[in-house]
């Protein structure tokens, strides 16, 4: 026997999470929500090495580091 429950959440976070209907399985609104935390988490990576001059690393000098690392 399935149930039903009601959540309310407003017409903002209905929108963010690009909703359509209001009849949705139990495993969309955490799949959605997983993907918004995903995306925020990769924002503030971004974030971090645009900072910290990162972004700007070439494949050549990103690989020089991590050996570099490697060896402690």
């Amino acid at each position: 026997m399935l149930k039903t429950i009601n959540v309310t959440i407003s017409d903002y976070a209905f929108n963010r999470l690009g909703l359509d209907r209001q009849n949705i399985s139990f495993t969309e609104p955490a799949d959605l929500i997983n993907k918004e935390f995903t995306k925020q988490a990769l924002n503030k990576c971004i974030e971090k090495a645009e900072e910290t001059g990162l972004s700007e690393m070439s494949p050549e000098e990103i690989d020089k580091e991590i050996k570099y690392l490697r060896r402690g």
